[in-house]
């Protein structure tokens, strides 16, 4: 199964046949890549994995795709049903049990195998919202009916998240088929709020956490560092939203009578700012580090191997004239510092 993208990948997935790798544009048109690594004599491999997955997988993925053409607009939540109802058809049809569990906003999918004592548990979280489709005019093909172009598959949500959590099911469902059964205890929980702050999300798995327990969650949505290199995302950088607001004059002040007499309360707001960091791009707020852990040795070491300039791909990929980041580190360790 290949799917390929002609971006930088940026998203994986890890799947039990061989190693499947699946990586992600953030293009207006999605495409994914989906690359097998060959991990022993059961592996699928090269011809045979082709024409096995070829039929299926970009069969099921257009259906998954076109079925669940959806937004994350109130307007929507019928088709944002549908697809959630495609999921648990799709996943009861693999051999595991699956439900839909309602919400106070759209449901969450949730999918299990039979648990057997002594084998370990892995959570699969993905989701099957997306990102809306605007500016259409920039398609060149419908959003929500999937095409194929030169190997690449054109559709909205095809790589966020519906190629990740697709690939984990067919892989999922490979091993059933050739094995019998899975080597651990599975559950997929995907939902379908990941794109508006998974605000139901939290009540569904504080509901379940008992059955939920598991040893590791692997989720669908982290990145692949270069084609056919196993990448393993553990930490990302976070953000926090906030809102200033910065007074001055009880009205609007006319600049050539009080201009230079009276501060300019978006001046004030500008200077402030630039506080935040120093000409070095340390960040200058008290306490802000206390609780970044030092990068290791391994990781050091890691990231010297890694296959790709990844300063030159950013500023390919982003066309920004420079690349910024604090003094002693490189673009890749500012991203992935550990909070």
């Amino acid at each position: 199964m290949r799917w390929s993208s002609k971006a930088r990948p940026q998203h994986f997935v890890l799947c039990e046949l061989g190693q499947l790798f699946l990586t992600k544009s953030r293009e207006k048109r999605s495409t994914c890549s989906i690359a097998l690594i060959s991990s022993g004599k059961n592996s699928l491999r090269g011809k045979d994995f082709f024409v096995k997955v070829r039929t299926c997988a970009t069969t099921i993925s257009k259906i998954f795709i076109h079925s669940c053409g959806f937004r994350v607009f109130p307007r929507y939540s019928e088709n944002l049903r549908e697809c959630a109802h495609w999921l648990v058809t799709k996943l009861s049809a693999i051999g595991l049990e699956a439900q839909l569990v309602s919400t106070a906003g759209h449901p969450v999918v949730w999918a299990r195998n039979k648990p057997r004592q002594g084998r370990r548990t892995v959570l699969i979280y993905g989701h099957y919202d997306v990102q809306p489709p605007d500016p259409l005019d920039l398609w060149e093909s419908p959003p929500f009916e999937p095409v194929l172009k030169d190997g690449f598959v054109f559709a909205r949500g095809a790589t966020d998240n519906k190629g990740q959590i697709l690939s984990h099911i067919l892989g999922v469902q490979e091993k059933i088929e050739r094995a019998g059964e899975l080597p651990v205890n599975v559950h997929f929980v995907i939902e379908g709020e990941e794109e508006i702050g998974s605000g139901n999300l939290g009540n569904f798995l504080q509901q379940n956490r008992d059955a939920l327990k598991c040893d590791v969650v692997v989720v669908s949505d982290t990145g692949m560092i270069a084609r056919l290199t196993p990448t393993l995302s553990y930490g990302l950088r976070g953000v926090a939203a906030l809102e200033v607001k910065v007074t001055g004059a009880k009205m609007d002040l006319h600049s050539g009578i009080y201009g230079g007499a009276v501060a300019n309360p978006a001046a004030a707001l500008a200077q402030l700012l630039t506080t935040l960091h120093d000409r070095e791009g340390h960040i200058t707020i008290e306490g802000f580090y206390d609780d970044v852990a030092p990068l290791q040795d391994w990781e050091r070491d890691a990231w010297k191997k890694l296959p790709v300039d990844v300063e030159a791909e950013i500023l390919k990929e982003t066309g920004a004239p420079s690349l910024f980041g604090e003094a002693g580190f490189s673009v890749i360790k500012v991203r992935e510092r550990k909070l």
